[in-house]
């Protein structure tokens, strides 16, 4: 009777410690699906901007007061925003992506993001 109780009690302990360990590893993936989004937030990078009409992943070319240059295509920034990369800084970031809306004819910029490296 002793070493039923005791093999009971073991899997008891077992079972208890794989619903901890899946319970924890849902909650990292939920934090973790939560800080990229927070992170997104931040960055302005919409993760589902529904009248986005375009995107680009090219080489900052230029960037000016009010606009920036990608892909051959000139792109508006809006109310004042600015672009946080320079061309040609030796930050290890070789494209970027720029989310935009058409409007009135001009490519308006909705949101930037760093690129990883291609290849």
């Amino acid at each position: 009777m002793d070493k039923l109780l005791v093999l009971l009690a073991g899997l008891v302990f077992a079972v208890s410690i794989v619903c901890i360990v899946q319970a924890n590893q849902r909650a990292e993936a939920h934090h973790r699906a939560r800080q990229r989004h927070e992170r997104d937030k931040v960055r302005g990078w919409p993760r589902h901007h529904r009248s986005a009409e375009g995107m680009i992943v090219a080489l900052l070319a230029d960037s000016g007061p009010g606009h920036i240059v990608v892909g051959g295509r000139t792109l508006w920034l809006r109310d004042g925003e600015t672009c946080a990369y320079t061309v040609g800084a030796p930050i290890g970031v070789h494209y970027i992506g720029v989310l935009y809306t058409v409007v009135d004819g001009r490519r308006l910029v909705d949101g930037i993001m760093a690129m990883p490296p291609l290849g």
